[in-house]
């Protein structure tokens, strides 16, 4: 009995000694907590042990709180967890991902339900960034990014919190001018990301959402009202997420061309329940046929870094990495079904695209072109796409430009006609893999120019 009293004793001393490691690595934790040894082998199998896991939790927790670090509770009710896992295995990926927001824990509730003195909280020690150094706010904030400086992050929300667009853009041109096209493009990446999500206030993480709705452009801007708050409620977005998707259309051209300082703005407004001042709600169907929800993602609950019932399970945890949450496809699926049942209710929608942030639309676009194209083929990209249509623009002069998209010879064929009816274009864009016209084709079309069902005089 001593042997196994000194290995229990060991683990305990082991566990607090990581989490005394990695505590500088995280700023919250979140730890899920079992009430009886009957939950415990259902969530962590592999520890049969209810007494010897209550001594873990409540060891790490307390170096962690003496750390700075914010420890909160899940409170794991048994039949809960069952239906969550919906007959999956209790893995780590499972256990991570689980939330049950009613009998999450803060505080005092948190640590008095884990042992943990009061007098051991500490606050979390402040961290002297040196400062940048000479030159312009435009020469730190490259300097910084390239040397991977803590004093960037810091700089660029300042510089953006303040509306300086003008100091990112000469950031940008320098950077430009000195460095690959890669380099280039990462940096102005990196810049949109701060602006469109982050860490707004102390433990309240929030994003911008962008849902593109591809519409026949002969018919009427329909009433974004369902739309919105059949988005909210589709399953999509997790129970720990607040979700407000505004209920007005949006000109999805527009929203790529904010500037991260305008995207910041427009974060803003929407936390603030404000319609945004950077973007003007659309009265009617713009000439594609695109239009776009938005709306503002908000998590204010911890996110566990593979810490996961009060013991350090990852090898690597001194790099805090979000988890990979496995519940992605069935979020998904969910989206889906509505997506589904909205086009199947509405002849006049043509796709439906997933959820995303301002900053990924191009790419969420050029994903839906490849996606349905058979792997046989090389899928047109938007770039493709788009040097089709302006070569055909030019000869057009100053008339519209039309598409019309059809199966010939069981291949894809995309026909280019000025609006009085004069045939500009036709290229073959491969073999299908169902016969018809792949959905995201037309989704990616439809941002690009007005599609329409036949040539324009003909019926």
């Amino acid at each position: 009995m001593e042997d196994l009293d000194n290995s229990d004793d060991a683990r305990v001393q082991e566990a607090a000694e990581r989490a005394r490691k990695v505590a500088a690595a995280f700023d919250r934790v979140l730890l899920l907590h079992c009430r009886d040894p009957e939950t415990l082998r259902l969530v962590l199998p592999e520890q049969p042990d209810h007494h010897l896991q209550r001594r873990l939790d409540t060891a790490i927790a307390t170096e962690l709180v003496a750390a700075g670090v914010d420890v909160a509770v899940q409170v794991v009710d048994r039949t809960t967890y069952l239906a969550w896992l919906r007959g999956h295995a209790s893995t780590q990926e499972w256990r991570t991902a689980y939330r049950d927001p009613p009998r999450l824990l803060r505080g005092t509730a948190a640590l008095d339900l884990l042992g943990v003195p009061q007098q051991t909280v500490r606050p979390r020690p402040k961290v002297t960034v040196p400062l940048p150094g000479k030159g312009t706010p435009a020469d730190r904030l490259v300097r910084t990014w390239l040397d991977n400086d803590p004093a960037f992050n810091g700089l660029l929300h300042a510089l953006l919190d303040d509306g300086r667009q003008g100091v990112l853009d000469m950031a940008s041109r320098k950077m430009a001018g000195k460095y690959e096209d890669e380099d280039v493009e990462n940096f102005r990446m990196t810049l949109l990301a701060a602006a469109e999500g982050g860490d707004v206030a102390p433990g309240v993480f929030a994003e911008l959402l962008a849902t593109v709705v591809l519409v026949e452009p002969d018919a009427a801007l329909p009433d974004p009202a369902p739309f919105a708050q059949g988005l909210a409620a589709s399953g999509h977005f997790g129970t720990e997420e607040e979700v407000t998707i505004l209920p007005a259309w949006f000109d999805p051209d527009a929203i790529t061309c904010l500037t991260a300082c305008a995207l910041r703005k427009t974060l803003r407004d929407l936390l603030g329940g404000r319609t945004p001042s950077e973007l003007k709600p659309l009265d009617q169907l713009p000439a594609p046929g695109a239009i776009a929800l938005l709306g503002v993602s908000v998590d204010r609950t911890p996110t566990p870094w593979e810490i996961a019932v009060g013991t350090l399970e990852e090898s690597d945890a001194d790099v805090p990495e979000r988890a990979a949450d496995p519940v992605t496809e069935m979020r998904d699926a969910a989206f889906e079904t509505w997506r589904d049942a909205v086009l199947a209710s509405n002849p006049d929608l043509i796709d439906i695209l997933f959820p995303t942030v301002p900053s990924d639309l191009a790419d969420a676009l050029d994903d839906a072109a490849a996606g349905p194209v058979d792997a046989g083929e090389a899928a047109p990209s938007a770039e493709e796409l788009r040097d089709f249509i302006e070569i055909a623009a030019r000869e057009a002069g100053d008339e519209a430009v039309v598409c019309v998209p059809r199966i010939a010879n069981r291949r894809v064929e995309l026909s280019l006609y000025t609006a009085s009816g004069r045939l500009l274009d036709t290229r073959d864009f491969g073999e299908p893999e169902l016969d018809e016209v792949p959905p995201g084709l037309l989704a990616t079309l439809a941002m690009m120019v007005p599609v329409v069902k036949r040539p324009p005089g003909t019926r």
